[in-house]
């Protein structure tokens, strides 16, 4: 990954004046940025999905504290807002947080191959099918 060419993408991305693509951070008081998510049109349209996760990242230190939680059901609210009730997130397959998707209601939908950074790499699908009913079911939880 070539830090240079992230900055210039993501510069791009939350510079776009049209938002077509959505981005949050995870800001935590007298540390900053400890993680970010963004999401937009899926963009496998071989899928059934409307809306898609691109992208979650958390700081290996503020894992497992509910951030990622948060951050994807923002994701997810952000989504349904612009029409989308279903979403699509890729993960490397041997990603071992891809688990999280699954705790969080994902269901593995696909797989496939792809070049990136000089290698050949799996990816796994996990979908959503109706974004409200994963926010009732969380909600649901809270009242426990």
């Amino acid at each position: 990954m070539n830090e240079k060419a992230h900055s210039a993408r993501w510069a791009r991305i939350v510079g776009d004046s049209r938002k077509s693509e959505m981005v949050l951070v995870a800001d935590v008081p007298s540390v900053g940025v400890v993680g970010f998510g963004s999401c937009g049109s899926a963009r496998a349209k071989a899928l059934q999905q409307a809306g898609e996760v691109y992208m979650l990242y958390i700081r290996p230190e503020y894992q497992d504290h509910g951030i990622g939680r948060k951050l994807l059901y923002r994701l997810f609210d952000s989504l349904v807002v612009r029409g989308m009730s279903s979403a699509v997130v890729w993960v490397l397959s041997e990603n071992p947080s891809r688990f999280f998707y699954e705790t969080m209601g994902g269901r593995r939908i696909a797989e496939r191959t792809n070049r990136k950074w000089d290698s050949v790499i799996r990816e796994t699908a996990y979908g959503w099918d109706d974004l409200a009913h994963v926010r009732d079911r969380s909600d649901a939880r809270k009242a426990r």
